[in-house]
Order: structure tokens, then sequence, then C-alpha cells
């Protein structure tokens, strides 16, 4: 792990007449501070300090190898050949437990992120997650909660920070079995991710990004807001949540004051070939236009009629990324279920009912961007000790160093900028920037404590109302202000007069605000906090610990669980806590109470969200898709390429011939609904149809009480539409022959898409391979049809670069093109000088720029060729007025600054052609 604290950067020191200077290398440590071995022109070698571009960026890029994500072993065998390939990266190996494991490819020296925009304060962002909720939905996702549930939500974008950290937010599922004979529940896989060193790996994989997770910032002071650790389900226990790295950190701090961060680099001129490190290769396992190389996933899943019953790459991808972007979705459904199953009710459910049940449970790490400390970072001890104070010298001034946002002016060899300034604290703020003047001081605008109230835009009052709304909380309850059914999405939230973070916890032991659960804007300093949630019904609870419908109907007979369970799940409390930028929470306890409607349910089960959306379209030569079909409720759902002729539900259910692979247990519950995954077969032609008819209630098994439906009480008909065309790279630039003047040279590739199911726009990569065969690469910066990409460090030579284009269809192309890069050390020749109509005219071999001297007195060209006279032109004509009675001192230079050391040619009055 990097010593590199949150606010810190790399500096390079020199002595001038015996002082020491720092010369600082670029902030957010984009720069790195090296040891160079420089050869001088006597051959001998010596060592010095050099800054050079910190290349982070490659190895965030490297882990997007598909193989790695398929497998599930993180960075495949692409990303590791690039880690280890490239200087500024590492790899870091997670080893949890045996099928908790993984590679990823880190930065050797993490990079400062901007902390203004990952807290929010510098433009005061709002809605944050539920904004990358809403675009997700309207990019990826179609069915009724696209322009539903979520259309009050706001739509603001992530950061790169964001970005950057998710890397290290991940999930381990961890298995239990019931044993039978009146036996307890035993874990058989993953148990480990249970312990503190999933905690410990996980949080030193998230710091080891950047500005992640648990942090010290320059003046040792360590935040714990950066990272947290969800369970959902009901068995085992969670581990320790990040805040025990505290000590760590915070020996850390104290540790990096004697250790100089930097690295060593031989050369200076092998610097140049850095950038060509890194290349991610998102396409090794594009093939057709699909992805192939599922079965990496789920290798046992057998195939019923061309359909696939199991998961797939696709709907993986997108469950991981609303799982991640949006991690407290679903959280109150697992809040509600332990609330409702711990201590008495479970030991009864244990005792009674699950021989052989397996349940999963999900333990995810969530790795954010670091927070800033609250006010001007301050801890209420350093308070306390400047109050003693009595000189520069005492010793309680000297414990007490760490003066809040004074601290970043107190070092003359290490200058106050932005982003040390605000590692301080949320109320540091610089001034006088770039004036060489830079000071960090404390803002001081007033901020009070946050007062809550509900946020009715983001409710929908056509189903919801707020009901008893007073300064402790208020009840969410239906229009006609009666508890709400089971398995209806429900959004809503919590207004703040200032700008807050709010958590909120159910456990009435909870009362911490760091110990507290964030809401959908997590870290962000907002006005508007909102949450997404799904309530369970009784059975379906019940039903999550027992093994069959012989044990449901047992359990659900007798009142002692019953009843307990209905008089929980109707009466339960969210607690919610909101906090300034100083720190400071509301006192009172606010609640937000919510109640499940009890009684059979009657309701058919309807799809929500579905990836891809309807009428998305799919490769050309596709010959299958995954897709993903969200439930509102538990279902079992069929699907089928030819529509049911039956308008009996329950015959029409069964003449579709296929199964889905559907998540029925309660906890499996998303944003979005319950997942069902397919993996669709794509018959010819422009459109395809299929037909999806679901049934509910599971645990009844063949039971007449269940109720049919998929949309509006009926069949859901799902489309999907063919690329018109193929996709085509249609050019690739540059070409041929390059000449240049100087190295490093600096071109710019480009390459054109067309066709496809975008009309052209694709995402791009490209691999170069040079004349001795190494290879370097990246993304194309843009998503578009024309894909730009300077290379600025390129060195003379033939190279070779293959582009590989993918739209968001699926469909795949790939072109290369070649080119030589050749230097112009030439200086231009003049190949003829004639008079005619009263012009000197002289001609060049190439383009250039030609100046003279006429001054009689001159014998010679050692003029000063950049301020001298000039002639007309500067491509190979070049011409002056004729002066017969003058001698011309002619030297000309090429574009790239090449010119004879003499003359290039000197014109008298007799020696030039058409003179008289």
């Amino acid at each position: 792990m990097s010593t590199d604290l949150v606010g810190s950067r790399h500096f390079r020191y020199v002595c001038e007449n015996g002082e020491v200077v720092s010369e600082p290398c670029a902030d957010y440590r984009k720069e790195v501070c090296v040891q160079n071995e420089k050869s001088l022109s006597n051959s001998k070698k010596i060592d010095e300090a050099i800054c050079r571009v910190n290349l982070w960026e490659q190895c965030i890029s490297a882990n997007s190898d598909v193989i790695g994500s398929l497998t599930g072993i993180g960075c495949g065998p692409s990303c590791i050949q690039k880690c280890n390939s490239n200087p500024d990266c590492r790899l870091q190996v997670t080893y949890v437990d045996e099928f908790f494991r993984f590679a990823t490819c880190v930065p050797r020296y993490p990079p400062g992120l901007d902390l203004s925009s990952t807290s929010g304060i510098g433009s005061m962002a709002q809605g944050y997650a539920s904004g990358i909720a809403q675009s997700y939905l309207s990019d990826s996702i179609g069915g009724s909660i696209a322009s539903g549930t979520l259309s009050s939500l706001g739509n603001n974008g992530g950061t790169d920070a964001s970005q950057v950290c998710d890397l290290a937010s991940k999930t381990c599922k961890v298995t239990y079995v019931k044993a039978c004979f009146g036996g307890g529940w035993k874990c058989v896989n993953n148990c480990e991710c249970q312990e503190s060193s999933f905690t410990i790996q996980m949080s030193n994989l998230c710091s080891s990004l950047g500005d992640c997770g648990i942090k010290s910032n320059i003046a040792g002071r360590v935040t714990l807001g950066g990272a947290f650790i969800m369970k959902r389900g009901s068995k085992g226990h969670a581990p320790p949540q990040p805040f025990i790295m505290l000590p760590f950190h915070l020996w850390i701090a104290t540790l990096q004051a004697k250790i100089q961060s930097g690295g060593f680099f031989k050369e200076q001129e092998n610097i140049l070939e850095l950038a060509g490190q890194g290349l991610s290769d998102p396409f090794l396992a594009i093939t057709s236009g699909a992805l192939s190389g599922v079965n990496l996933m789920t290798p046992n899943i057998p195939e019923y009629g061309g359909f696939s019953a199991g998961g797939a790459a696709g709907g993986a991808a997108a469950g991981a990324a609303i799982g991640s972007f949006i991690p407290g979705v679903g959280t109150i459904i697992g809040a509600v279920l332990g609330a409702v199953l711990g201590g008495f009710f479970e030991d009864i459910l244990a005792a009674l009912f699950g021989c052989g049940k397996v349940k999963e449970v999900k333990i995810s790490y969530n790795c954010q961007p670091w927070q800033r400390p609250s006010g001007d970072g301050r801890t209420v001890i350093s308070r306390i000790l400047e109050r003693f104070e009595r000189d520069e010298n005492g010793l309680i001034a000297r414990l007490n160093t760490k003066k809040g946002c004074e601290f970043c002016n107190n070092d003359k060899l290490k200058p106050c900028t932005k982003y040390r300034c605000e590692s301080l604290g949320m109320r540091c703020k610089l001034i006088n920037e770039g004036t060489g003047q830079d000071t960090c001081i404390t803002d001081s605008q007033a901020t009070g404590i946050p007062i809550i109230t509900p946020w009715e835009e983001v409710l929908n009052k056509t189903l919801f109302s707020y009901q008893d709304v007073s300064n402790n909380g208020f009840r969410v309850r239906t229009a006609g202000n009666d508890c709400i059914e089971a398995f209806t999405i429900l959004s809503f939230g919590v207004k703040t007069d200032v700008f807050s973070q709010c958590r909120w916890s159910m456990d009435n032991n909870i009362t911490e605000f760091d110990e507290m659960m964030p809401f959908l804007e997590q870290n962000l300093f907002t006005k508007n906090h909102s949450l997404i949630s799904i309530l369970p019904s009784v059975e379906s609870i019940i039903a999550s610990e027992t093994g069959n419908s012989e044990e449901f109907q047992q359990a659900i007979a007798n009142p002692d669980i019953y009843n307990p369970i209905l008089n929980q799940i109707g009466d339960l409390n969210i607690h919610v806590k909101c906090a300034n930028i100083d720190g400071k929470t509301n006192d009172q306890n606010y609640r937000i109470n919510f109640c499940v409607k009890p009684g059979p349910d009657l309701t058919p089960p309807v799809v929500y969200a579905t990836t891809p959306p309807e009428n998305a379209i799919v490769a050309l030569n596709a010959t299958q898709q995954e897709a993903i079909f969200f439930i509102n409720e538990p279902s079992e759902c069929r699907i089928d390429v030819i529509k049911p002729s039956s308008t009996n539900m329950q015959d029409a259910y069964f003449n579709l011939s296929n199964s889905m692979s559907c998540e029925t247990d309660v906890f499996a519950g998303t944003l979005l609904g319950f997942p069902c995954n397919a993996t669709l077969p794509l018959a010819t032609g422009n459109e395809i149809k299929f037909y999806i008819l679901c049934r509910d209630q599971p645990w009844l098994g063949e039971n007449n009480s269940r109720n049919f439906g998929a949309k509006e009480g009926g069949v859901y008909e799902y489309k999907l539409q063919r690329s018109p065309s193929e996709l085509k790279i249609t050019s690739v630039s540059p070409s041929g022959v390059i000449t240049r003047g100087a190295e490093p040279i600096s071109i710019e590739l480009e390459a054109i898409t067309s066709g496809g199911g975008y009309n052209g726009i694709a995402s791009c990569e490209f691999e170069g391979r040079d004349q001795n065969g190494n290879t370097w690469g990246d993304n194309f910066p843009e998503t578009a049809t024309s894909h730009k990409y300077l290379l600025s460090q390129m060195r003379r030579g033939n190279y070779t670069v293959n582009v590989k284009c993918l739209d968001a269809a699926g469909n795949y192309a790939e072109n290369s093109t070649s080119f030589n890069l050749m230097l112009d050390t030439q200086y231009p020749s003049v190949t003829r000088i004639y008079y005619q109509s009263g012009d000197l005219t002289v001609l060049t071999d190439e383009d250039a720029t030609c100046a003279y001297s006429n001054d009689n007195n001159s014998t010679t060209c050692g003029y000063d060729f950049e301020t001298a006279s000039k002639m007309n032109g500067n491509s190979r004509e070049h011409s002056i007025v004729w002066d017969v009675n003058s001698t011309f001192y002619i030297k000309c230079a090429d574009i790239w600054g090449n010119k004879p050391g003499s003359c290039s040619i000197i014109a008298k009055p007799n020696n030039v052609a058409g003179v008289r």
C-alpha cells in the first residue's frame, strides 16, 4: 500500500547556494518524483530526481479485461500482462476465501481526486445516486418502472472519483445449509467473508486506488465515511465495519513523515516510452457480435429448447451496475428481515423447518471517495489544547500542531494548493489561487443543524401519501391512508434546509451517525435525500425460512409464528440522522414509519423492467441475447417465441415451453424488482418477438391461489430489433510516410465508424506495434462515429495499429493502418533562381521560409534568420522585388527549422537567369 496521504503531492528537492529548495511535481499526484540515473557526456552516471507523469489511469483501465470479469478472477491474463509491464502499476491479490479471490491492477502511486466534487460541496450537487439510477434506467432498462416510479428523482451524473473507487466495491456470497434432525444452519462456502480478514483486505484494496475509503490526510486526520459493509441475508454475521482500519492509517500517517515517496527509473529518454503501456482489452471474448464464454459464469445450467435458464454476462453486468452504484437499494428489505427474523422467531423457524435448505448471504464492501473531515478538520482535543497554548515552544503547542485549515500554510517547502487545502476539512477554502500568495482559510459561513422534512416531489402521490408529519418524522401510507401492498416499489425521502449527509437505520441500538447506512445520495452533501424499497409480505418472509410448500403451510398455520411477524411488519420504523458540513446532526429521533398490508395476495405479477429495454437493437449476426426481466414480486416465469392461444391464464402459462431462472427468495429483491434471467434465441428477421407469463407466490407450489400475469394481468410481449447493417471501421489514419522535424513526434490517430445498430456510434480501442515488436495502446475517449487519440510520445520507425470497435448492439468491427515516421534533418535546397517582371524568384525542393540580406557592406549569411527580412511565399516559391544594384544573401529554412549554417544561395546581378 502506498504511503501517499490525501492532500499530498510529490516534490523534487534540490540544493541551491547551500539552501534546500523544493520544486513541486504536478498536484493531485499527476506526476511522481523518481530517482533517475543520468548518463553524462564523459560516460559517467549520476543519480538525480525528476518529476514524470503518473500513468495511474492505465492501471485502472487494465481491469476492463472481459475474461477476468466473466470468470470472477478480476484482472485476467490480458490485464496481468499490461499491469506487469507498466512501471506505475502493480498487481494486488485479494484472497479472503476459496471462492472469493481475485486480482486487481492498482496504481503504484495512487492519484489524488477532486475533493470538492466527491463531497458535493463544490457544486452542491443534488440527487447524485438517484440521477445514476434514472440515467441507468433510461439508457439500459425498459418497462413501466423506467417512466413511472423513478420519474421524480434527480438526474445528476456521477464523478470520475466514484467510478475509480467503485472498482473495489465487491460482493462475497456466503452459503449456509440447514442441517437436518434439529440441527442449525452451517456455513459451507466463503465463511471467511464474515470475518475481519474480509474488511482488512477489501479496505486495503479500496485505499490503494487513490483517495478512496478510509485514509489519513496530510494533517494525520483519518475519516471513516468513505467505505461501509452491508450484509443481506438472515444467517451468519457481518464482518466488522472498515473503522477497524483507523489505527493502521494513523500509523501510516506517522510513518509517512519518515518516508520519502517516489520511485526509480533509468535514463530519462526511456520515460517517453511509458505512455505506450497499459492497453485495456475489452474485446477478447467478442465473436460474431456476441459475448462468448458465458459458460464461465454458469457452467452447469441446462438448456431448454434454445433458451438458457441461467444468468448471462449482460444480465450480471446490469445487476452489478445497479448494486454497485446504488448500494442502499434492497438494504431496507434486509433490515426488515433481520429485525423480523432475529432472535426468538429465527430460533423457532430454524428448529422446526428448513432441513437441507440452502441460504445465500451477501456481504458487500462499498468503496467510495474519501470523505473530508467535518468543519475545519480540527478534533475536539485539538480545540481544547488551543485554549491552553502559551507560546510557540511550549509542550502544548508542540502537541497541538494541527491547527485546522492553517496547517496548509505552515510548510514553506510545500506550498498550499486547492487539493492540499481541501483535504484538511469541509470548511477549508483556498484564496488567492495562482498568485503566489495562495492561502488556506476557514470558511466561517454559519450553517445550522439540519432540519428534516418530507421530500414531497420524490413520492408517487397517485399511490402514496405522507401522513402525521411532525418534527419527529412521518408515516408513509397509500393515498387512501392504508398500509402498503407488499412488493410495491416505493420511492420516498427527506429534505434538509442546509446541505447535509443523511443516513438511516432500522436498529434502535444504532444511534451513531457513522454506523448508519447512507441514503441513495451516499456521502454527497445535498438538500434532497432519497430511498427506494420493496416491502415483503408475511408469507414471503416465512417462505424464505422453510424448505418446501408443506413446511410453509405448517408455519403459516402456526399463530406463534405468523402473528408476531405480522405485527412487526405492521409497524416498521426507519431512524434518520442528517449531518451538516461541521458534522453536527439532528438531536431528535426522526422516524419514518411503514406498515405492510396483511391479507391474501390477489394481484398478478408484473414485469417492471427489462434489460435490454423493449425494442433494443441487437447485433446483425447475433444468434442469442442475454436478458433480465425484473418482476415486482417473487415469481416463476416462462417464455416462448410463440404467443399462447388460450385465454385461460393457467393454460397459457404452461403453453410457454421455456422456464426462466428467477430469484424467488425475498432477499433477492433489488431496485427493479426480482430478476428472471434468460438466454433468448434470436430468429432471423428485423423484428424478434417473445412472450412472457409469470405466476407469483412460488412457496404455494401447485396451488390454484397463485396469480398469473406479466402486463395488465396478461401476457407480456417483448420485442428486439436486429441491426440494419454491420458495423464498419471505414477508415483508420494516418497511413504511409509521415515526416516530422524532431522527436518525440505527435500524430493524431483517427478511426471513422459507420453502420451497425446506431449509425456508426461505437466505442473503440487501439493496439499499436512498432518495428521491434513492442505493443502499446489505449481506449479512444469518445463513444461516437469519429474517434481521435493524440499519440504524443512517438519515435521514428514503422508502426502498425489495429483498431477494434463495438457498438451498443454488440456489433464488432476491426481495421488497421500502417505508417512510417521519419525525421527530416536536411535543410531545403534551392533548385532554381531567376528574374521575371521585376521580381527575383527562388524555388526550393520543399516547403520553406526564406530570409535575405541585401546590405552591400555584408559579405556573409551570418545574420539572424529570425529577425531578418523575409521573402514572399512560404511554400516552394519565394520572391522579392529585385534591386539590380544589390547582392542578395538568401537563407531558407524548412517547416521543421532546418537551415544551412551559411547561405542557401547568393544572388548577384550577373549570375541570375533573366537579368539583362
